[in-house]
């Protein structure tokens, strides 16, 4: 977790509903670039799949997360 991804996650006011609680997950789950339990990941870099992302917003929809990590990633091209 990185406070830094947090703390941008909280201040974004562009996204409401489901796209918000899956960024403010996303952000708590990412790598802060430090070493932990003999793994490095990049800064900001997460490695959670569909399911844990499913459960981590409380959804048993997986078409409910790709649709907001395809909004999230559109967002980031504009």
């Amino acid at each position: 977790m990185s406070n830094k991804h947090l703390t941008a996650a909280f201040q974004c006011r562009e996204f409401t509903g489901v796209t918000r609680l899956l960024l403010l997950y996303l952000a708590d789950k990412c790598s802060s670039g430090k070493h932990t339990d003999g793994k490095h990941f990049p800064f900001g870099y997460t490695g959670r799949s569909v399911r844990a992302m499913m459960n981590g917003i409380n959804t048993n929809r997986s078409q409910t997360v790709t649709d907001t990590l395809k909004e999230l990633r559109e967002a980031e091209r504009n």
